[in-house]
């Protein structure tokens, strides 16, 4: 597996997040490993929510994960929405069926909020 690059900021309370590549293949490489349990239960949950989420268009595709605390997904090239200044209402339209969709699955996405996480 080769790293390609950094795609957080590294602190000690977020995940290691990486572009890796295998095989011909991007992918997004998620390690909460380093907070020992607590970071392995966090992402052991997000990795069922992937799961329970799998098929809905606009979530990455979940890969897998390789151990606990370790989750790979797909990579979806694309821009950030905190580099467009005027969205079309289509947008937000697409946005509020995808985050309908979400939780008719039993999820509630709170990272929202954060605008480098909507492509």
């Amino acid at each position: 597996m080769n790293f390609i690059k950094s795609l957080s900021n590294p602190s000690y309370h977020q995940a290691d997040v990486w572009l890796a590549e295998e095989g011909g293949k991007k992918f997004v490489r998620k390690d909460f490993r380093k907070w020992g349990l607590p970071g392995r239960f966090l992402l052991d949950r997000e990795a069922s929510f992937y799961k329970r989420l799998r098929g809905i268009k606009g979530i990455p595709e979940f890969y897998g994960s390789p151990e606990s605390g370790v989750v790979d997904i797909e990579y979806i090239e694309g821009n950030s929405i905190k580099d467009h200044k005027d969205l079309p209402a289509e947008f937000f339209d697409k946005l509020t069926q995808l985050v309908s969709a979400i939780q008719c699955c039993g999820v509630l996405y709170f990272d929202l909020r954060h605008k480098s996480n909507l492509l």
